[in-house]
């Protein structure tokens, strides 16, 4: 949160709000810099501090244990991703102090040096986008280069849309009362279009990257993974409904009131109460997406699932199943994780025990991406087909199927 704050308040600094400046004669960007440096200070601590607990927890060490747990920081791929955050946000902080020092906010042109030191940050922004993708899900999803162009975007997009609501509430705040109308006037109605595209491509990359991770719709309220992306949409679309009041009301409004001045103090009332508002749904959605981050996707397998004969569990499973003229009694015994399990399954033909047949059980986790296990049963008493093996790996949701191919 930290990071998309501070990334998205050097894009309203340096782009949205630049020409308040010139246009508004005794006003400064003064709050809007500290703010940038408070949030972008704050995610140079958290990075570190994030992968230092994230590494005490998979080592089963304390927190304090530093000396025992830096040189495990950089043996994961997330521990490495993180990492490489952090000397990102660090070249970004180098190059957006650049920027900020060259840029002459009363001239309409930037410098060379400017555009160069500028361009340089968000370059730097660009790719500490793609870091939490590449030490997460995205790196791990097929194709690829799309799901981390899709998080990239994603990410991207709400870090100009809470950086941008901060720092209108950080304007608002600073702008002296005399000047705060005509100065909301000028930035406004350039944050609107801002953040209007941000919208369209949060809403796209989300969608793209949910078709990417959820192998079924049903996935969106059947899997933990699914109801997150439910609660986060949820929390977006929230945010969205006051974001178009403040496109739809407050931004005419705002721009009324160079004709009508009375119009003004009252609308500037209005857009700090809904930005603010904006500001608590979207850092909610943020949270939201930490806890996702946390969740296996749901694997491809449930896409094959098709419609299950049965479902059974927890405890010792028991079932009929009658398909194409074959009488199919299924037992698992004692159905626990990590331990050895007996599976069997007797198979009748009008009341007669079919013998010979070539019986195949596999294996299928529905809580997250693992090889498939398959099994053949063999035949212990006439039609009927068992093994015992530890093929419950761990707790969770599990897909058994049975192929039976009788004799002939």
């Amino acid at each position: 949160l930290a990071m998309l704050a501070a990334i998205g308040l050097f894009v309203f600094r340096a782009v949205i709000a630049r020409p308040l400046i010139a246009r508004v004669e005794g006003t400064s960007l003064r709050a809007v810099s500290i703010a940038f440096w408070a949030a972008l200070a704050l995610a140079l601590v958290a990075v570190p501090v994030y992968v230092l607990l994230a590494t005490a927890q998979f080592a089963l060490r304390s927190f304090w244990s530093v000396g025992a747990l830096v040189p495990l920081m950089r043996v994961s791929a997330f521990g490495r991703g993180y990492l490489d955050l952090e000397l990102v946000l660090g070249l970004f902080a180098f190059a957006a102090a650049a920027a900020l020092w060259l840029d002459r906010p009363q001239q309409a042109q930037r410098s060379v040096a400017s555009l160069l030191a500028f361009w340089g940050a968000l370059l730097a922004g660009g790719a500490a986008f793609l870091a939490p993708g590449i030490a997460g899900h995205a790196s791990q999803t097929s194709p690829r280069a799309l799901a981390l162009a899709l998080d990239a975007l994603h990410v991207g997009a709400v870090a100009i849309w809470v950086g941008g609501l901060v720092g209108l509430l950080v304007l608002w705040r600073s702008l002296a009362s005399g000047r705060r109308v005509a100065g909301l006037v000028v930035v406004v109605p350039r944050f609107s279009n801002v953040a209007f595209v941000s919208v369209l491509t949060l809403l796209g990359s989300g969608v793209g990257a949910s078709i990417l991770h959820l192998p079924t719709l049903a996935s969106l309220w059947q899997t933990s993974y699914g109801k997150t992306i439910v609660l986060k949409s949820l929390l977006l679309l929230a945010a969205m409904l006051l974001a178009s009041v403040n496109l739809l009301r407050t931004k005419p409004q705002l721009q009324a009131s160079v004709e009508r001045p009375g119009a003004g103090p009252d609308a500037a009332t209005l857009l700090r109460r809904l930005v603010g508002g904006e500001v608590v749904l979207v850092s909610g959605a943020v949270l939201a997406a930490a806890l996702l981050s946390s969740l296996p996707p749901p694997p491809k397998a449930l896409a094959g699932l098709a419609k299950p004969s049965a479902r059974t569990g927890p405890g010792p499973v028991t079932t009929v199943v009658s398909r194409d003229g074959y009488r199919l009694e299924l037992r698992v015994t004692p159905n626990r994780a990590a331990t050895q399990n007996e599976f069997s399954v007797r198979v009748e033909r009008g009341a007669a025990p079919v013998r010979g047949a070539d019986v195949v059980a596999t294996f299928t986790m529905l809580d997250m991406e693992m090889p498939a296990q398959s099994y053949r049963l063999a035949e212990t008493q006439p039609g009927l087909y068992e093994r015992a093996a530890p093929a419950l790996v761990m707790v969770g949701h599990w897909g058994l199927s049975f192929q039976i191919q009788p004799r002939g």
